[in-house]
């Protein structure tokens, strides 16, 4: 069963920050559109939360 956790979280780290990039950019499309500018914001922030985990993972800083 060690395998399945493993196998667990190499999939969380590799699709979590790519669905909240993708979740995010659609949010602030729909901010867009409905001309909300808080919604806009909260899309830039979930994709920017998506992205700075990108980069902490691929980084040498001792963060995960």
């Amino acid at each position: 069963m060690n395998w399945l956790k493993t196998l667990l979280q190499i999939l969380v780290l590799v699709f979590a920050p790519i669905i909240l990039i993708v979740v995010g950019a659609g949010i602030a499309v729909a901010g867009i559109q409905f001309s909300w500018l808080w919604l806009v914001w909260t899309g830039v922030a979930v994709a920017g939360i998506g992205v700075i985990w990108i980069l902490a993972y691929f980084s040498d800083f001792d963060l995960f």
